[in-house]
């Protein structure tokens, strides 16, 4: 009887244990940040450079995440954001290994929608930068960053998405995935005519028509971006490509003179000029 006895109070001491490291475990996995959403819009420019908007929204469960918050809101360090909130998601999205990220600013907006009483509130938290190319060959033609550009032909130019620069979560085989808190959106420039498009998202799929020279702006939302594709074209007005060729006309010639020939090509000129107007007053004078 005596051992049935300290059999049951063991086994009353080991569920109290228990119920004691999950209430703990529960306490740490908690976190007083938590995601809302993430929206993602990557804004191309002409010169293949792409501007990058990210707005990271989140709930602050209780007064002391509020007053942490509050207390960051002039901290300008991506990092130090990271380690405040404890949120994966406070990062670029855009791989520092594919591209250049320039001209950062990390904008934490005021507090929204607050409850005195619980002590809660709703935070966005923008990121924004400038991703470009890590190097540009001579030609002009962009060999890195978020869109290859390829000048394939006379005042067009052929701008490719790369998406190994997105940095999103990935699926087993490597396509860009999208979960239930993230949107990606793709501008790209309002005189720029759509080539290719994969996968079309949801909203574009019964009205979309390749190639199309009128839409500009695409939306995916939680989904998977199986062998992600997005090509077009630009065509530059005639008056640019003149413009462009009396430009490096102009560059060409300054760099003529002020060459290591520059001073002879000059006295060659002068005395041309010279022997071409004696040649004429002679010739004037003997007629």
């Amino acid at each position: 009887m005596a051992v049935e006895i300290q059999i049951m109070e063991m086994r009353a001491r080991f569920a109290s244990f228990a119920m004691l490291a999950l209430l703990l475990l529960g306490t740490v996995a908690h976190s007083a940040f938590v995601l809302r959403s993430l929206q993602i819009t990557i804004d191309a420019q002409k010169n293949g450079d792409a501007n990058v908007d990210e707005r990271i929204s989140m709930f602050l469960d209780s007064q002391d995440s509020v007053d942490l918050y509050k207390s960051g809101l002039s901290i300008n360090d991506l990092g130090s954001w990271k380690e405040r909130t404890g949120m994966s998601e406070m990062r670029y999205h855009v791989s520092a290994a594919k591209v250049n990220i320039r001209n950062i600013r990390i904008r934490p907006q005021p507090l929204e929608q607050c409850n005195n009483v619980d002590g809660t509130c709703y935070a966005t938290i923008i990121i924004d930068y400038t991703a470009t190319p890590l190097d540009v060959n001579g030609s002009g033609n962009s060999t890195t960053g978020m869109f290859l550009l390829d000048k394939y032909r006379p005042r067009t130019t052929r701008y490719t998405l790369n998406p190994d620069t997105i940095s999103t979560k990935r699926t087993e085989s490597g396509d860009l995935l999208l979960d239930q808190y993230t949107s990606l959106t793709i501008k790209i420039p309002s005189d720029a005519k759509l080539e290719a498009l994969q996968p079309i998202p949801s909203d574009l799929i019964d009205t979309l028509e390749l190639p199309s020279s009128t839409n500009h702006t695409f939306t995916w939302k939680n989904a998977i971006l199986p062998k992600m594709q997005l090509v077009y074209t630009i065509e530059d007005p005639l008056e640019t490509e003149i413009i462009e060729f009396f430009g490096s006309l102009e560059g060409s010639a300054t760099s003529l003179f002020l060459g290591p020939s520059g001073a002879a090509i000059i006295i060659i000129l002068g005395v041309s000029i010279v022997s071409y107007v004696y040649l004429n007053r002679v010739s004037i004078k003997a007629k």
